[in-house]
């Protein structure tokens, strides 16, 4: 998935990937819902330090950072408690 925005910055469509197909779906607004990027081995270490990459993680695989990653791309600003457990 990724997000289109507008010369202003205002989101114009998400690209979402239904079996092999994508598509671009307009809309105005997003209510952008994730978990966290334990899964993520580059942000553990980006995040929360050396050494990091490399814990073995016992929470959801899925928690993969996609969706911080697709906020962060567009501008959104980080926010809170990144740096540690």
């Amino acid at each position: 998935m990724s997000l289109e925005v507008d010369k202003r910055g205002s989101i114009k469509s998400i690209l979402i990937k239904n079996e092999q197909t994508y598509r671009a779906v307009k809309c105005s607004a997003i209510v952008l819902a994730s978990g966290g990027f334990e899964a993520n081995e580059e942000m553990r270490a980006r995040y929360l330090g050396p050494g990091w990459e490399l814990a073995k993680v016992r929470g959801t695989r899925y928690n993969t950072g996609d969706g911080i990653n697709m906020a962060l791309q567009i501008g959104a600003q980080s926010y809170g408690h990144w740096s540690g457990c």
